[in-house]
């Protein structure tokens, strides 16, 4: 099943807020990879146009960026045969469907004004910090112990008050034990 539809019938079926976000680094460095193919791989110009890319996209002008990217394309000509991956046309040819396709995942501005993460890099070190935990040199988790201990750190991280609610109602609870010492016979 593909992977976008599934989650997609997810979010319909449990009524989620489905916010999709594009990671800001992986358009970035697509941005930097058009400025190194228009000026040059390492130059002072490509850094140059590069950052000034990276600030249009941070403040949320994706359409301008592919404007301008369509314009670049229009300069350079028709692709050529000969043309190589890594040659400005076919470079720019490749991220202007990129950042079409994925644009209405590329609205930063709006992300960083709501507080949300425009990175996915705090996700990927909870991944790698779980899986050297889980999946170290001495693991000693079976599945079980990894479900429990993955629901009890979810209910921890959430914020809404379900780490409070599940202890509350655990018997070794202080309140729920009081509770039990004082029941009429």
């Amino acid at each position: 099943m593909n992977q976008q539809r599934h989650s997609r019938r997810v979010s319909e079926l449990h009524k989620l807020v489905d916010i999709r976000i594009l990671d800001f680094h992986h358009a970035d460095e697509r941005l930097f990879e058009v400025a190194r193919a228009l000026k040059g791989k390492e130059t002072p110009e490509a850094r140059e146009l590069g950052e000034t890319l990276e600030g249009l996209l941070y403040n949320g002008h994706v359409e301008q960026i592919i404007a301008w990217m369509k314009n670049q394309a229009k300069n350079l000509g028709p692709p050529h045969p000969t043309d190589g991956p890594t040659h400005a046309r076919e470079v720019l040819r490749q991220n202007i469907g990129y950042f079409e396709k994925y644009k209405s995942y590329m609205r930063y501005d709006e992300y960083r004004a709501n507080g949300w993460p425009i990175g996915s890099g705090n996700v990927e070190a909870g991944v790698k910090c779980f899986n050297k935990r889980v999946k170290g040199t001495d693991p000693f988790w079976n599945r079980r112990g990894v479900e429990a201990i993955m629901a009890l750190r979810s209910l921890g991280m959430s914020q809404d008050q379900r780490w409070d609610r599940y202890w509350t109602n655990r018997p070794a609870h202080p309140k729920t034990r009081r509770l039990k010492r004082h029941a009429p016979l």
